[in-house]
């Protein structure tokens, strides 16, 4: 809690510095703090009096800033590195959507859709009297039983998976 109201106080100074507070790595930051106001880094309330009470803070945490730019961007630079590998994940991705109620569709329309031309190649084949080479009759059909299988084990897998490990 104390973290968070400091980050908060800080960015509206030290934008840098506040977004380094809300990252992965908050004691670089918190420690650059501690150096410039006193107090001990384990004691986050104490710092954050400290700050309210400075009239000088957003002065001094502008020269943190400023002074250890480089630092910093390199701290942001690898949270926000972090965080897109972490976004990129399509696991990740599949259960933010779950969280957010969001229905993904994609397998469903893939697989019906492969599997109605899988059918209606051969309907369509024996009305317009054309018959198309073995090699796409192959072809449809391992993909056809591709899809359906990644469909159904996925289907059934998202059914039996169990969240209270």
């Amino acid at each position: 809690m104390s973290l968070d109201a400091i980050s908060t106080f800080v960015s509206k100074a030290a934008p840098i510095l506040g977004n380094v507070l809300t990252g992965n790595f908050p004691a670089a930051a918190v420690s650059l703090i501690t150096s410039v106001f006193g107090g001990s880094s384990n004691d986050l309330p104490d710092l954050l009096n400290r700050l309210q009470s400075d009239p000088q803070a957003a002065v001094k945490l502008a020269q943190i800033q400023s002074e250890h730019i480089l630092e910093l961007k390199a701290v942001e630079n690898d949270r926000l590195k972090i965080e897109g590998e972490f976004s990129n994940n399509p696991g990740v991705r599949e259960a933010e959507k779950a969280k957010a109620g969001v229905v993904d569709n994609t397998q469903r329309y893939l697989a019906f859709g492969i599997i109605g031309i899988w059918l209606l190649y051969p309907l369509t084949s024996l009305i317009f009297h054309f018959t198309l080479s073995h090699t796409i009759d192959a072809t449809l059909g391992s993909q056809a039983g591709i899809i359906l299988g990644y469909y159904f084990v996925n289907n059934f897998d998202k059914k039996n998976r169990t969240d209270d490990k």
